[in-house]
Order: C-alpha cells, then sequence, then structure tokens
C-alpha cells in the first residue's frame, strides 16, 4: 500500500525526468534558433545571466572548484597537510604533515599521482604514474625503482610473476580481464560530433513541436510592477513521448554507447562505485518499460515561461506543471527570481500540491560587494522553516576569506587566505577543527597550470621476481641494521 499523504516514489522519479528533458530542451533550443524573433533576446538573457552566475561564484573561494578542470588540462593541484594530537594524557603531541601532489595531461592521458608521509619522524614516500600504454608505482621502502605493468602484453606478463606467488589460471584471468578494461578506458576515443548527430537531430525534431509564443507582460518582482517581455513555451505529454521514443531507437542501435556502457559497467567499476551488475540490454528494456508506463499513466502538459527585461536581462523563470499520474493529480510550480541586477536578492521556489497539501522549499542567494570585499549568504528553507544556512565573505585584495554554514542546532566555520590568478590559486585553511578540541589540522592547496609530467622507467610485472625479492631484501637488512 502506498502511503496516502505521499505519492508513490516514482512519481517524482517521473516528474524529475520530464523536467530534466524540458530544460536540457530549451537550452539547446534556443541555441539552435538564437535568431528567431524574441528567442534572440532570450537567448542573450541567457547568455547575460550565465556571466552573472560566473561572477557570484568567483566571488568566493569556491572559485578554485571551478578553475580546477581547467587547470587539470594541463597542470597539477598539491595539498598540504600538517595534523598534531595529544597522546598520552597530553603529555606528548603527536604530528602527521606530508603532501600529496595530482599531475595531469588529459589531452595526451597522462598522469602522476605522489603522496609523501612524515610520521614521527619517518618519511613514506609513493608515487604512481599512468598513460595510454602502461601503469607504474614506486614506493620508498622498496627503493627507487617503478613496478608497473604494460596493458597490451599484460595477459602474457602476469603469467611469470603469478606461478611465482602461486595465482591460480582464474586468478590470472580475472586481472587480465581488469586491465583490459582500464586499456579500453585509457584509450577510448573522443567524444566526435558525428556520433551526436542522431540525437542532435531528434532534439530538433523534439523543438519543431514546441509551441512558442511570446507577448508584453508586467510582473511584481521586489515591490516593483515591472514591464517586461514574457515568452511562453508548451511541452506537451506528446512531445516529450516522441522524443524519448526517437532516442530509444537511436540508443538501441547506438554502437559506441553501447560498448562504452559496457566498460563503465564493467565488474572493476562496479566494485568501486559499489553499483549492481548491469549490462546495455538490461538498460534498455527498463528504458523501454519506462516508457511504456510514462504513457499509460501520465498526462498533462508543462509550460516554461520566460520574463526579459530592460538590456536583455531575465528576470523571472516559471516553470508550471498539472500532472495527473496514474489518478494521482499533482500541480508543480518552480519559480527562480533574480531580481533587477546582479546585487538584488535571487530567489528559487519549488512548490508542490498534492491531495490538498501543500509544501514549499526555498532557496534565497544574497549578495554584496563593498571596497572588494564580497558577503554571499545562502539560506535554505521548507515550508518557512530555515533548515541551511551558508555564509560566505572574501576580502580580494587580502585574500583572507571565510565559510560558515549553521544546519539546525549545529554549525561550523572555515577560515584561511584564498588568492588566484586567471592560472593558478593558492589556498591555505586554518586550523579546521574548532577552538574547543586538542587537535589541530591545518591545509594548504595550490595548483598551477603548464607542469611537466616527466617519463619513467620501470621495471614490469613478468621481471617483477627477482626485483621484488631484492628490494624486500634490502627492506629487511636495512631495519636490522639499524
Amino acid at each position: 500500500m502506498f502511503d496516502e499523504k505521499k505519492p508513490p516514489k516514482w512519481i517524482w522519479i517521473t516528474i524529475a525526468s520530464i523536467i530534466t528533458v524540458a530544460a536540457i530542451a530549451l537550452f539547446v533550443f534556443f541555441a539552435f534558433f538564437r535568431n528567431a524573433g524574441p528567442l534572440l533576446s532570450l537567448s542573450r538573457a541567457i547568455d547575460n545571466l550565465n556571466t552573472e552566475v560566473e561572477e557570484r561564484i568567483n566571488s568566493t573561494a569556491l572559485k578554485s572548484i571551478i578553475m580546477l578542470p581547467e587547470i587539470l588540462e594541463d597542470g597539477a593541484v598539491k595539498v598540504s597537510f600538517d595534523y598534531s594530537t595529544p597522546i598520552f594524557g597530553e603529555w606528548l603531541t603527536a604530528n602527521i604533515d606530508g603532501e600529496v601532489r595530482l599531475l595531469s595531461n588529459t589531452e595526451e592521458r597522462k598522469y602522476a599521482l605522489g603522496a609523501e608521509v612524515n610520521v614521527y619522524g619517518q618519511t613514506l614516500d609513493f608515487e604512481a604514474n599512468m598513460n595510454r600504454e602502461r601503469l607504474a608505482a614506486r614506493l620508498s621502502l622498496l627503493g627507487d625503482d617503478y613496478f608497473g605493468i604494460t596493458y597490451d602484453t599484460f595477459r602474457k606478463d602476469i603469467n611469470s610473476f603469478g606461478n611465482l606467488i602461486g595465482l591460480s589460471s582464474s586468478d590470472m584471468d580475472m586481472l587480465a580481464d581488469i586491465v583490459d578494461q582500464i586499456n579500453d578506458l585509457m584509450n577510448a576515443d573522443e567524444d566526435s560530433d558525428d556520433l551526436l548527430e542522431p540525437y542532435t537531430e531528434a532534439f530538433v525534431e523534439f523543438f519543431k513541436n514546441l509551441d512558442v509564443s511570446s507577448g508584453r507582460a508586467r510582473i511584481e518582482l521586489d515591490e516593483e510592477n515591472i514591464r517586461c517581455t514574457e515568452i511562453k513555451v508548451k511541452i506537451t505529454k506528446d512531445a516529450v513521448i516522441k522524443l524519448l521514443e526517437d532516442i530509444y531507437d537511436i540508443l538501441k542501435y547506438d554502437e559506441t554507447m553501447r560498448s562504452q556502457f559496457e566498460v563503465y559497467n564493467s565488474p572493476l567499476l562496479q566494485g568501486i562505485t559499489g553499483s549492481d551488475n548491469s549490462n546495455y540490454d538490461r538498460f534498455l528494456s527498463e528504458y523501454r518499460s519506462f516508457l511504456r508506463d510514462f504513457e499509460r499513466n501520465y498526462s498533462g502538459d508543462i509550460e516554461i515561461l520566460f520574463y526579459v527585461g530592460q538590456d536583455d536581462r531575465l528576470l523571472r523563470v516559471e516553470i508550471v506543471a498539472d500532472i495527473e499520474y496514474d489518478g494521482d493529480d499533482s500541480e508543480y510550480t518552480v519559480v527562480f527570481d533574480f531580481g533587477t541586477s546582479l546585487e538584488d536578492d535571487w530567489v528559487f521556489t519549488y512548490s508542490t500540491i498534492n491531495r490538498g497539501s501543500t509544501d514549499i522549499f526555498e532557496i534565497k542567494w544574497t549578495y554584496e560587494e563593498q571596497s572588494g570585499r564580497y558577503t554571499q549568504r545562502i539560506e535554505i528553507s521548507e515550508n518557512d522553516k530555515e533548515i541551511f544556512s551558508l555564509l560566505s565573505t572574501w576580502n580580494e585584495s587580502r585574500g583572507d576569506f571565510s565559510l560558515a554554514y549553521n544546519m539546525g542546532t549545529s554549525g561550523n566555520s572555515i577560515k584561511g587566505i584564498f588568492t588566484a590568478t586567471e592560472e593558478d590559486f593558492q589556498i591555505t585553511l586554518d586550523d579546521l577543527f574548532p577552538a574547543t578540541s586538542n587537535n589541530s589540522l591545518l591545509i594548504g592547496i595550490s595548483a598551477e597550470t603548464g607542469v611537466q609530467i616527466n617519463e619513467i622507467d620501470f621495471i614490469n610485472i613478468d621481471k617483477w621476481g627477482n626485483a621484488l625479492i631484492e628490494a624486500v631484501t634490502r627492506l629487511i637488512i636495512g631495519g636490522l641494521l639499524f
């Protein structure tokens, strides 16, 4: 029996799927038809909004997260840490410090990961190096040699070392299958426009079926009556079904998508991610089953209204859906208010009406700049009750920043220094433990572009036997002598 007060879980999944499809469709729609009457103004308004969103984010230490993907195209990130804690009744203090380094060149698919940790005066050093052909690693305890594998020859190379340590044939086959999956991932073809062309055509057909109209309107915004242009887009059930069916037909015969799906759902990655066993045919079957349920149980339309003011500024977006699913009627309203300027309050409201019960979820984002000091606050509330708040401050010239949150009766804050240029950034975080704690943790993060990943020589797995015996022997003798 379903809960009489709440709709079944699959209704929410369905609604989320519909709204996701609608949002993706609309934004791509504007990209295709930028020059079509009022859509040209809307396209410019969306571009202007994206600029303001970036400006808000770039006025916080979160800018570092936005910069990371571009830096790691050909660069490095280093994280240093210093942790201390009292021991033996606070008579002594234990210290652990070190550094972790990630070097990346995504175009050439070269990666290096290194770590150095100092524990009680002893230094442990580790490094892994990976590219399209091989994977190798070095551990300072065993000397300066890298021990690695070559993807293409691993199935043959594993035999000598596997027999030496007593691995069965099935174990070696399993390891070889995993290496084959790594090889496929590291050498997968880049996405091509030709591969996406059938999906693009499906969306173009979907766009042609959208009902788009525009006219003059007035809206209340910040207690001000504003004249603007209203652009209304209506998405019908038939249009959504036709799009989803077209995508299903494309997926069914897309061998590139099938091969990539099988790689990402390999036993290795399933073990890492904790996902259940699946395959492409099962995915298609579940997709088809969803389409049948959707077509049979869903009714209703979705309207998306855009309000564009002077200078092509997006003032408000409303998504309204009156939907019936398997006899359960619900109303959904999503409103994005962006005010009339960058420094106005931005408010996102999501409300549902189901079986006479109304739920309202709201996010309010405030922004203020004074003499290079940026203050931003995000408040999240449910049915007029605040459940979470986040306060960010950053002085661009000095670099000092703070990030504080409150969640119910608990909260905490992080302080530090953040400085950035177009190509690199540095962050130092003050003690992450509260003042009442006896523990201390300091963290420093730096990122920069243009870092070279050095080529290495390594001992392949077919020659691991003698090399590892010598390394372990040196380790044991060194321990006995010292």
